[in-house]
């Protein structure tokens, strides 16, 4: 008697827990959401670099004596009035990063 039951109860069970498990509840965002919250992830790594990249150059900076300062803002001014209304080689415009 007990071998006979054991196949009906043990299919019984089978099919009662198959019918209470949900697979997926929640959707997920939106696909519009989802590009707008990547849009926004985005934007905050990049102002994030960019803080970063200003603080070690204060620091670089910083880190110099009076007269060190002094040459590298006079050199950096005559760079600038050097290379005013000069096109910019090509190689520069290939190989540089884009930013939006």
């Amino acid at each position: 008697m007990k071998n006979r039951n054991f196949p009906i109860l043990f299919t019984l069970l089978l099919s009662i827990t198959a019918t209470t498990v949900v697979a997926q509840k929640d959707k997920g965002q939106s696909p519009k959401e989802a590009a707008k919250e990547q849009s926004r992830l985005q934007s905050d790594r990049e102002k994030k670099i960019d803080q970063e990249i200003k603080a070690k150059e204060k620091g670089h900076r910083d880190s110099q004596d009076k007269q060190t300062r002094k040459r590298m803002k006079r050199n950096l001014k005559k760079s600038k009035r050097m290379n005013s209304g000069k096109p910019q080689p090509f190689y520069k415009a290939w190989f540089r990063k884009k930013r939006k």
